[in-house]
């Protein structure tokens, strides 16, 4: 098993000592590159293929999160039970708030609608122009 391994060795004479520094030659230049093609002399106008081959191609967008994208926000704990009922809601700033039906957060543009248990349902106000987009949002918990 060992013997082609054996076989397939070369000794190898050693140039130096082996806690002396190795000389290393100086890296050859890059080749140069390829310069591109000047487009024809026919006006782009004229040409309408030119025309578009002379358009910048725009960046492909990053996949991933679009930026400024945020973590949501999360329902961390619900004390049901209470009166008024109330929820302990995590913020994508890390911030953690108590709130109860009614409490607004300005800051996320949520107002909080209802508090049962393991639940909390959210209105988002956002602004559009001469009026505002509200959606529902429902926050679940995630443990029991």
């Amino acid at each position: 098993m060992l013997l082609p391994l054996l076989i397939a060795c070369e000794s190898v004479e050693p140039t130096g000592g082996v806690f002396t520094p190795a000389e290393v030659a100086a890296a050859a230049p890059p080749p140069p590159t390829a310069v591109p093609v000047a487009p024809s002399a026919v006006p782009a106008e004229a040409d309408p293929a030119a025309a578009l081959a002379a358009q910048a191609i725009p960046a492909v967008p990053a996949s991933g999160l679009p930026v400024g994208a945020r973590w949501p926000v999360r329902l961390v704990s619900t004390l049901h039970s209470a009166q008024p009922p109330r929820a302990v809601l995590g913020l994508p700033s890390g911030e953690e708030v108590v709130v109860a039906p009614g409490s607004m957060i300005p800051a996320e543009g949520l107002v909080v609608i209802s508090v049962t248990e393991g639940r909390v349902e959210l209105a988002r106000v956002e602004p559009a122009g001469d009026h505002a987009n509200i959606s529902t949002l429902i926050l679940e918990a995630q443990y029991r």
